[in-house]
């Protein structure tokens, strides 16, 4: 991407409060449920909520799930400062701030052209997102998204938006191993194309292998125990359906591909959106490794979170392209790719089933207080809470 960091810091600060309202009226309508029935999901509850319990400051680095998910830890220490009544609403509160920030920080970090084209919502329409949003547990996939914005973004001239870039690259790089895949697709593009990083790069680069090597350390053997059984035949089939589900479909897999092949081959920010496009192919190869001795899976409804990064790329590159003033010519095509991805989200895809509580939580903390007391939360799992 160019340098074209346009008007002062200063000057753009009036959009954010518009940004922030538009995410979260995307957020709320693809899941009110999280507003309407405040609770945990998944490992919100019996991993980051018990242990923070358990072990309290030292659970903050503590890996689960082979690394570091630094977010959901901070969300379930933040919460400890609170009324334990109060626990499953600043879950909710806290997870959305820390969305928000994703979606303040893309719009600052990019080429000063106003709220459109909205690069900023890609991580609240992109599908698969009614899994990922609204919980602490998935904020590692949406910090993913902005993770690789930064990353490739052009030098910042603004003192505040440079320390709020290092701060976002910390949290991200230490929440899920993204920094890892992110790291490998920034230094793939800038050596291919023989562009050295600025300080300014450089220093983010830097920051986020610093994160990686952590990441690194923590990990366990993800992938090893089912590569045994992965054929070439069987990691084609997973990374195809993982594309196509991105996508949208198969339609959408016909033509989003031709306007990012046109995307990373011309305009001005073509560079950008080269490193988004091999960071999705790099994350991609990840997930088909994993699931690639059993691609029956994706047929049947792999987990939504596995190719939701990967839409976020395709909008913000089909995003991009509107507005690139050298692409003119090529916004048809990028409309046309966006409307049927948007087609694909009118078919159920756009609302999630609502999550509705198992277990009254406010009815369990006065339970609590008398003696450890199981709560039951969607998806079926538990957690104990004990009395403070």
């Amino acid at each position: 991407m160019t340098n074209d960091t346009g008007p002062a810091v200063g000057q753009r600060v009036w959009a954010i409060p518009a940004i922030l309202l538009a995410s979260l009226a995307v957020v709320y309508l693809r899941g009110p449920d999280a507003f309407l029935h405040p609770n945990f999901w998944a490992e919100d509850g019996n991993v980051f909520f018990a242990e923070w319990q358990r072990m309290g400051l030292a659970s903050l680095l503590h890996p689960y799930n082979g690394y570091l998910h630094l977010a959901p830890r901070l969300v379930a220490a933040f919460a400890g400062a609170f009324p334990l009544e109060h626990t499953v609403l600043v879950y909710l509160v806290a997870s959305q701030l820390v969305a928000l920030w994703c979606a303040v920080t893309i719009y600052l970090v990019m080429p000063a052209r106003g709220l459109w084209p909205p690069l900023y919502l890609a991580p609240f329409l992109a599908i698969g997102g009614t899994e990922v949003l609204s919980s602490p547990t998935n904020l590692q996939w949406i910090l993913a998204v902005g993770l690789i914005a930064v990353l490739l973004a052009p030098v910042q001239r603004a003192g505040m938006v440079r320390i709020n870039a290092v701060a976002f690259v910390v949290l991200a790089g230490l929440s899920g191993p993204f920094s890892l895949f992110a790291l490998a697709a920034t230094v793939a593009v800038r050596m291919v194309l023989r562009r050295m990083p600025g300080p300014g790069q450089a220093l983010l680069i830097v920051t986020v292998a610093g994160t990686a090597a952590l990441q690194a350390l923590a990990m366990s053997d993800t992938y090893g125990p089912g590569l045994g059984g992965v054929t070439a035949a069987k990691l084609y089939e997973a990374g195809v359906a993982v594309l196509r589900r991105s996508m949208g479909g198969s339609v959408q897999a016909i033509v989003v591909p031709a306007a990012v092949l046109a995307a990373v081959a011309m305009g001005r920010d073509r560079i950008w959106r080269a490193g988004l496009v091999l960071f999705a192919l790099i994350l991609t190869l990840s997930v088909a490794l994993r699931f690639g001795a059993e691609p029956e899976v994706f047929p049947h409804g792999v987990a939504e979170r596995y190719y939701y990064v990967q839409s976020a790329m395709w909008l913000l590159v089909l995003l991009s392209m509107l507005g690139d003033p050298d692409l003119r010519r090529l916004r048809l095509l990028s409309a046309a790719a966006l409307v049927l991805m948007g087609v694909s989200l009118v078919d159920g895809k756009f609302v999630r089933h609502p999550r509705l509580p198992i277990d009254d939580w406010r009815m369990v903390v006065e339970q609590a207080g008398q003696a450890p007391t199981h709560y039951r939360y969607p998806p079926g799992w538990s957690v104990i809470v004990h009395p403070r």
